[in-house]
């Protein structure tokens, strides 16, 4: 009964590739040929910054974080998977990126026990724009409940973003740390281990200065999760 339901569902709400928007079989997530665009991290990374190791930016960026994992360069289907998401808002691609991120991390830090799962925080005036969807839409929080979903561990919402600032990807490495400073609050917490969960990681500024107000509000150590990375 449960499989002809589904047979029935699927002719009128088909299953659709999370980056081209063909129609897909119910099992997977990509089409074919988006599947053999994807860029999968396969080389020694840098547990510390995220980067490849011939990649590694660490002597340019000192990071709070303790380490940082990826399952994805920013780059063919990944980037564009990632892009429709965070302006499209389809909850799929929440999912297969959760479950990649969460299978990454695992495999990157087997010996670390995460205590709980948070994200980082959209901008107050997106939130605050309850007339439009998209602003509404909090890719990062959802991206870190399946996280937490596949890790069996709670999500918390530990940070806020309670000061506006200049769009990021307009601005040099350097300006990048200098303008989320002073943007973020963290709530009181005395929890060991928790993973900051975030789109995308380009310098790591942002990841950065949440990691940093999380351990002023008690957090011991912060590891970090993103979809893709730009190395």
């Amino acid at each position: 009964m449960k499989s002809f339901l589904a047979d029935f569902l699927y002719l009128f709400y088909p299953k659709r590739c999370i980056v081209c928007g063909r129609v897909v079989h119910p099992t997977v997530d990509l089409c074919e040929d988006c599947e053999k665009e994807l860029k999968p991290i396969t080389v020694k990374t840098c547990q510390k910054c995220g980067n490849p190791k011939k990649l590694c930016c660490c002597k340019r960026y000192v990071y709070h974080f303790r380490g940082i994992s990826s399952p994805y360069l920013n780059e063919g289907s990944a980037q564009k998977a990632v892009y429709f998401y965070k302006f499209g808002g389809n909850k799929d691609s929440a999912q297969f990126f959760g479950k990649v991120m969460a299978e990454r991390f695992i495999n990157d830090f087997p010996d670390i026990e995460i205590d709980c799962v948070t994200a980082v925080p959209r901008n107050r005036k997106k939130r605050a724009d309850k007339d439009n969807t998209l602003w509404r839409f909090d890719h990062s929080a959802r991206l870190a409940k399946c996280v937490a979903r596949e890790l069996s561990v709670p999500y918390k919402p530990l940070l806020i973003k309670h000061k506006s600032n200049k769009v990021q990807h307009l601005l040099s490495g350097k300006e990048r740390f200098q303008n989320v400073k002073g943007v973020y609050k963290a709530e009181q917490n005395n929890f060991v281990n928790v993973l900051l969960i975030d789109d995308i990681k380009t310098t790591g500024a942002t990841l950065d200065e949440c990691s940093r107000m999380l351990m002023l509000a008690g957090t011991e150590n912060v590891y970090c999760a993103t979809a893709v990375i730009s190395a």
